[in-house]
């Protein structure tokens, strides 16, 4: 399976997260709160595709470049958290690993 990889201490994603890792197109969801004035809601309408209201957020999905990395086993999983020395995070619904290298809010 594949999942968005990132770290926590680099915030533009240039920089590649881990070894065998390789840039990809992928979808991402970006939201925001919708007590926004309606100009907002105009603006947040320019980009990406499929917008939507969901309860109190303004939903769309965009296309960006990501460093993506190719996990199929538990094994696997469990080397790539040992290989960083750093804890890591799955997030199942987006599909992404985040290697907790930073403190972040």
């Amino acid at each position: 399976m594949k999942f968005r990889i990132e770290r926590v201490s680099e915030f533009n994603n240039e920089i590649q997260p881990y070894p065998n890792t390789f840039r990809e197109k992928v979808v991402i969801r970006d939201e925001e709160l919708k007590d926004h004035p309606r100009q907002d809601w105009d603006i947040f309408t320019q980009r990406g595709i499929n917008h939507r209201v969901e309860g109190d957020l303004f939903v769309r999905d965009l296309e960006v470049e990501a460093w993506v990395i190719e996990i199929n086993t538990l094994e696997e999983l469990m080397r790539l958290g040992k290989e960083t020395g750093e804890p890591i995070i799955i997030f199942e619904d987006e599909m992404k690993i985040e290697i907790y290298d930073s403190y972040r809010e």
